[in-house]
């Protein structure tokens, strides 16, 4: 340990040290020796410094349980507060009415239940409408020659138009003869009734008690089906007198 005394700083001071430790006493570089009418400071006595260490302990056991106290007060304070609050709670709902649960076996849980395991009705088979019987009468009207020019004039073009039809003709019984390749069934012929007919409109498929009692000359209508138009006239089918 050095001797109390000034010793110089690196900041051109003397700072004064006590045997111990360096204190605040600091003076201007002094020649030597202690500055005139200055002595060094009195370190204090053992006595006081053990009085100033109880002094401080007395004041930490103070505060400390201070402290303590007020944490103790507080908890208490607040397990007191959540305790009330449970209290309360528990009686709110103790008190509150229970809503009244459906039982198991009411109406309304079998019905919803029945519902739930019966199996769907399979849907009915969707039937077809019946299609709309064909209108009675003809499609077109036409006369034996007017039929017989348009197929002379454009093959085609009477298909076109006669194709599926029902046609209702009128003119002149021709002729009633057997057919080309099967001398049992009969047809009959009608024309305009001029002279020197070459084409006309061939009925097929009539009752023979029927074809039986026409006159050849004789005027006459006819309904039936459209069946071919060319060289040799008109055909139609299913005829019958109107």
């Amino acid at each position: 340990m050095s001797n109390p005394g000034w010793y110089p700083q690196p900041d051109g001071t003397e700072r004064w040290f006590d045997g111990n430790s360096w204190t605040d006493h600091t003076r201007a570089t002094q020649p030597t020796g202690p500055a005139p009418g200055f002595s060094a400071p009195q370190k204090k006595g053992g006595a006081l410094k053990w009085v100033a260490l109880g002094v401080g302990g007395f004041f930490v056991l103070c505060c400390g349980g201070g402290v303590l106290m007020s944490l103790g007060a507080s908890d208490t304070e607040t397990s007191a507060g959540s305790s009330t609050t449970e209290v309360q709670e528990s009686s709110a709902t103790s008190s509150s009415p229970k809503k009244a649960q459906p039982s198991s076996k009411s109406p309304a849980s079998k019905a919803s239940a029945s519902k739930s395991t019966a199996k769907p009705k399979p849907s009915p088979a969707k039937t077809k409408a019946p299609a709309p019987p064909k209108p009675a009468g003809a499609d077109i009207k036409v006369t034996a020659g007017e039929i017989i020019e348009e197929f002379d004039s454009n093959e085609l073009a009477g298909d076109q138009k006669y194709k599926g039809k029902t046609v209702e003709v009128s003119g002149v019984v021709e002729k009633i003869d057997t057919e080309l390749l099967d001398d049992d069934k009969y047809i009959l012929n009608i024309t305009d009734g001029g002279d020197f007919e070459i084409f006309s409109v061939t009925c097929h498929d009539m009752p023979t008690d029927v074809l039986s009692t026409l006159q050849v000359g004789s005027s006459i209508k006819v309904i039936g089906d459209f069946d071919d138009g060319g060289d040799l006239g008109v055909d139609l089918k299913n005829c019958k007198v109107v």
